[in-house]
């Protein structure tokens, strides 16, 4: 939403070489790779560590690092409007509110980021196993590669219809269950 602002000729002009320009690249840019990151490692814990992640730490980092990502940043937006410019050693005694906000922000995040960091090494302290449900296959398998998962669980169900006594009985079964594509041996 804020590149819109930005691409507009009329408002790019008075927005040129503000805060406001400083706010969207940190929010937009940085603040989405680092969310995509965060997740992609949420989601891939149990595939590679073999352990679950802990949650309420995961839980105290999303809303720390979320709402310190806001705070950091919002008020820059702010200073943008105001026509405060970019890369300035010093600024005006009535911008110092919005600044203090902004720090106040950064240090939010960083304690965000210190419980990402200790959710990881709760997680290794307590090394709570994760439920495999893949038969045997690892959790990135699941939907990559699934004709691994269906020749293994062919495996099994071969191995299962091996115990009947018969031959023809292990014929039947085969057929009713898999077509005839679907029949793996070794």
């Amino acid at each position: 939403f804020t590149g819109m602002w930005l691409s507009h000729v009329g408002l790019n002009i008075s927005m040129h070489d503000t805060f406001y320009v400083i706010a969207h690249f940190h929010l937009m840019l940085s603040g989405t790779a680092m969310i995509g990151l965060f997740s992609g490692i949420y989601y891939y814990f149990t595939a590679l560590y073999g352990i679950k992640y802990s949650r309420i730490f995961a839980l105290l980092h999303l809303i720390y690092y979320t709402a310190g990502h806001w705070i950091a940043f919002l008020p820059q937006f702010y200073l943008g409007f105001s026509g405060m410019p970019r890369r300035i050693h010093d600024y005006p005694v009535v911008f110092m509110g919005w600044h203090s906000m902004s720090t106040a922000g950064h240090f939010i995040t960083l304690i965000g980021t210190t419980f990402f960091f200790i959710m990881f090494l709760d997680s290794h302290i307590e090394r709570r196993l994760s439920i495999p449900t893949t038969l045997g296959l690892p959790r990135w398998h699941k939907r990559i590669l699934y004709y691994i998962f269906k020749i293994r669980y062919l495996q099994l169900m071969n191995k299962k219809f091996y115990r009947y006594p018969n031959y023809n009985m292990y014929k039947n079964l085969s057929s009713k269950y898999f077509n005839e594509y679907e029949i793996y041996n070794k």
